[in-house]
């Protein structure tokens, strides 16, 4: 797991990359290969730590894909408080994919946060066609 931290004026963007060998995943049985490095990004916005962070995946590891914007924090946290560390965010991460990769049946995972405003610095090398489509439902972009 290598963690990679950028500031900027609004928020601390935390790239998180993981090795899909440390997941315990075996994709030669998968139809849809699993990239080598997963790469996740936790958002500590000025509201942090009265807010929980964004995590949003910035990579396709999984069918139907997460790399869409939707926030991923409550999937990986779901009784997060302002006390909560960070290394038990970062940590809870790779649970997640194992999770995810290994369900059978579709599940919907994450949230989308309408009426948000989004930093598309956040989305550099994603698959951002999606949140045009969710445009009529308010989302704004800077």
């Amino acid at each position: 797991m290598y963690i990679k931290v950028k500031e900027h004026e609004t928020n601390i963007n935390i790239n998180i990359l993981i090795d899909k060998r440390i997941i315990g995943i075996d994709d030669t049985k998968k139809k849809s290969q699993i990239p080598d490095i997963i790469i996740f990004l936790l958002v500590l916005d000025s509201n942090y730590p009265e807010e929980s962070p964004k995590l949003i995946s910035k990579s396709n590891f999984s069918t139907p894909t997460l790399m869409d914007g939707r926030d991923l924090f409550i999937e990986v946290c779901p009784k997060w408080t302002p006390k909560t560390k960070l290394i038990d965010i970062i940590s809870g991460i790779i649970p997640f994919c194992a999770k995810v990769i290994n369900s059978r049946a579709y599940q919907f995972f994450g949230t989308f946060h309408l009426e948000s405003i989004y930093d598309m610095r956040v989305f550099d090398h994603m698959i951002v066609s999606k949140f045009i489509k969710f445009n009529i439902f308010n989302y704004r972009f800077i």
